[in-house]
């Protein structure tokens, strides 16, 4: 797996490139393993496959001290938008956001560290993720921005979404805790 920086900008998020190999038998995505998944990830405490129909947004999602976690994701069916939130108070990119496009035939993951949020929207019929946490689910420590309060072009017209995020603080709101 070779890793590069998401960007200059987010150094601390990373890009991994595998493999990812297809003919006639079907095909196989390898895109998160080896010495630098020991590096970037040196505990994997959850494995989650998640299956979403088209239009659904999943996230902004984060855990807070002392149950702080990162994550590697891949989408190995369909097509999904991957957003990442910095909620590093006292980091240069904190409120900013990004995010890549994953879908079931690249050879693409994305590692993302803890202090920052996550979320994906599918842009498919349907997409299945699979990521890997470094720490436990904590329900006392598990916060959820609403997705929709940033200006987040997800590409999807009429979002599906739970109503945990849905009804989650917006980034303004949170951002004024810490004034």
């Amino acid at each position: 797996m070779k890793v590069n920086n998401f960007s200059e900008k987010f150094q601390d998020i990373k890009i991994a490139k595998g493999i990812f190999f297809e003919d006639d038998r079907g095909s196989l995505k390898k895109t998160i393993y080896g010495e630098n998944l020991d590096i970037l990830m040196s505990s994997i405490k959850e494995v989650i496959c998640s299956r979403s129909n088209k239009n659904v947004i999943r996230g902004l999602h984060f855990q807070t001290k002392p149950s702080e976690i990162s994550k590697f994701v891949t989408c190995v069916s369909g097509k999904i938008i991957d957003v990442f939130l910095d909620v590093r108070v006292d980091s240069k990119t904190f409120g900013q956001y990004a995010s890549i496009e994953l879908q079931e035939n690249d050879d693409t993951a994305i590692f993302i560290p803890e202090g920052f949020a996550h979320g994906y929207g599918v842009l498919s019929k349907e997409a299945t993720v699979v990521y890997l946490q470094s720490g436990n689910f904590d329900t006392k420590n598990d916060f959820s921005i609403n997705p929709l309060s940033l200006g987040i072009d997800w590409g999807i017209n009429y979002p599906k979404m739970s109503s945990k995020d849905a009804n989650a603080i917006s980034f303004q709101e949170f951002k004024r805790s810490f004034n």
